[in-house]
């Protein structure tokens, strides 16, 4: 469904309440009448500047994160046909640098790729996104890339590239997180029949399938009660950090957040001192052979601990095969038709191409990262007819990329067998970008889709999936992560094979 009908009206909307302002003042009083002339002479000015610096407030005031869709529907205004988006969207904030969107596909190239080049890691957007303080961490560290930075990549670089084959370590991780998530989605029975949080309750699935996966079976939530608990107060409280200035927040809420926040990390290190799992093996091995210092060792860990993007990908999964019940039941019969020769294997596993599909385009609409890190220009510079000055930030938003219907029709609509769904990002193509792209694209990229597809295949093989009658229709907010911004229930069913196949 194109979106330019409600463009114009949130346009007529505004110039509607600004006319009628200006009637209304101009008949009581001709000062209040200049006032309101100078307001709203303002508001035009900067008006779609006024509304990303409310969207970055609001989460303060009224609890509402609506930082992407913000930035969408401002993208989808400026838009000159229908879904179809501009290369650039632009944000001039008084005593700020410059702030960009950017959404064509070969100028997020050249930004991604050339990491080493003009543009770095910033850390921030501006005066808008102030991202917590989590060390001399290679995922987050701002800047160009130093000799510590690369050293650090190539140590993490199995988990994308030992990939093939069984023996992999890729391959490995999968079969711990198919064991853990067949053993969790048994357990979920106790679910069944009844209106459930979906979203809360993953991060006691999904972040116990991630430790054991990464640290060891010894990991499991039997060892750290109330982890997964403390982990969605923590998120919560680091989606809004990520977004509003501290403001409006008590003492006595800091400082629980911090004591939180300290407590998981503490429970994370232990995990990194304790575990014998290859790759904690070979990364602490980096620290005996001081290749990786200990704190940088258990300052990625929490990160990872912390990375929960494939919590939010199989919520949406969920939510998107709860509203298109024909892809739920055609996932399942290609997942009873693999299994029906024998265990799950790696090697099966990436022959499941309808789950692949489903996978790709609930990536496409609802990205685990909505924003990736934000890029700073070291000098002046020029995007096609673009001109960007020196400081200037520019912002890389799969989220609203992703939506760009000069590449999708319907850019909005779930559909996992769009013919030009395009994740192979080759040649000057950048369409599909979840993961990221060049020096900094995400280094658990085939760990996360292998822990992903193994959550969601032990899950709705047992469960049919269905929203509860009368949930309303959601989005993904900007919280770092692409988080729902309701936590709709749904209802979980004892699947019957029988009926389908």
């Amino acid at each position: 469904m194109s979106n330019t009908s409600g463009r114009h009206s949130k346009l007529y909307r505004d110039y509607t309440c600004i006319a009628a302002l200006l009637a209304i003042s101009f008949v009581l009083d001709r000062t209040f009448f200049l006032v309101i002339l100078l307001l709203s002479l303002l508001f035009v000015r900067w008006r779609k500047e006024i509304y990303l610096l409310w969207s970055v407030i609001e989460p303060r005031i009224t609890g509402n994160i609506n930082f992407a869709q913000t930035i969408l529907d401002i993208a989808r205004e400026e838009g000159k046909d229908g879904d179809v988006l501009n290369d650039i969207v632009r944000f001039d904030i008084p005593f700020f640098k410059p702030i960009f969107v950017v959404i064509k596909p070969s100028y997020i190239r050249k930004i991604l790729s050339l990491d080493v080049g003009n543009f770095y890691t910033s850390g921030h957007v501006g005066p808008m996104v102030m991202l917590t303080d989590t060390g001399d961490n290679i995922l987050l560290r701002p800047g160009p890339p130093d000799e510590m930075w690369k050293n650090q990549r190539e140590l993490t670089a199995p988990l994308n590239l030992d990939r093939f084959g069984e023996d992999s370590l890729v391959a490995n991780l999968f079969r711990a997180s198919w064991k853990i998530c067949n053993r969790l989605a048994e357990e979920m029975s106790d679910q069944r029949g009844k209106p459930l949080d979906l979203f809360k309750y993953l991060f006691h699935f999904m972040i116990t399938a991630n430790n054991v996966s990464i640290f060891g079976e010894e990991f499991s939530y039997e060892a750290f009660p109330g982890l997964t608990d403390d982990m969605y107060k923590a998120v919560l409280h680091i989606g809004v950090d990520l977004l509003a200035p501290n403001i409006l927040v008590s003492r006595k809420a800091t400082e629980e957040k911090k004591r939180v926040t300290s407590e998981t990390y503490q429970k994370i290190k232990y995990m990194v001192n304790k575990s014998t799992s290859p790759l904690l093996t070979h990364l602490k091995n980096a620290v005996k052979d001081k290749k990786l210092p200990q704190a940088e060792l258990e300052s990625l860990m929490a990160v990872v601990g912390y990375a929960h993007a494939p919590l939010h990908t199989v919520f949406w999964l969920c939510y998107n095969m709860a509203r298109h019940p024909e892809v739920q039941t055609k996932l399942v019969i290609e997942i009873e038709n693999t299994l029906a020769s024998g265990p799950l294997t790696y090697s099966k596993l990436a022959e499941m191409t309808y789950l692949s599909q489903v996978l790709s385009e609930t990536l496409r609409i609802y990205p685990g990262v909505a924003l990736l890190q934000p890029r700073t220009a070291r000098s002046d510079c020029v995007l096609g007819h673009h001109y960007i000055p020196k400081g200037s930030t520019l912002m890389v938003y799969p989220y609203i990329s992703h939506r760009n219907g000069k590449y999708y029709k319907d850019p909005d609509t779930f559909n996992p067998e769009r013919e030009n769904l395009d994740t192979t990002n080759s040649g000057s193509k950048l369409k599909h970008i979840p993961f990221g792209f060049g020096p900094r694209i995400c280094r658990g990229q085939f760990y996360a889709e292998c822990l992903v597809k193994a959550a969601i295949i032990s899950i709705v093989r047992r469960y049919t999936i269905k929203l509860v009658d009368g949930e309303p229709e959601i989005h993904g907010e900007e919280v770092g992560f692409c988080r729902p911004s309701k936590n709709v229930k749904f209802l979980f069913g004892k699947r019957n094979v029988s009926k389908i196949m």
